[in-house]
């Protein structure tokens, strides 16, 4: 299972996937967390097509994270705040 889909840690809150958007999509470098003023995001993890986390981290001094490592294709991105928890599909492009 895919974190965030059909798991019932995925969003907490529908009200949350509202107040956090992720840019650009599909990304090459890094892909940007915004936030609407009173969430914090805290930590994130990726999680690949076949349900891997390939990538996690704190959210805590930056609020981008680095995807260049990662191969082209699609991942779920799954971002805990003081809020609750939220889950976003993108896509990385590498050439």
């Amino acid at each position: 299972m895919v974190a965030g889909i059909g798991d019932p840690e995925g969003i907490s809150d529908p009200a949350l996937a509202g107040k956090l958007s992720i840019y650009p999509n599909p990304a090459k470098q890094a892909l940007y967390i915004k936030s609407e003023q009173g969430i914090k995001p805290e930590s994130y993890e990726v999680i690949n097509a076949l349900g891997q986390q390939v990538l996690y981290g704190s959210l805590q001094q930056q609020r981008s994270v680095n995807v260049s490592s990662l191969a082209s294709g699609t991942y779920f991105i799954r971002i805990k705040t003081d809020k609750g928890v939220m889950s976003k599909q993108f896509q990385v492009l590498q050439r």
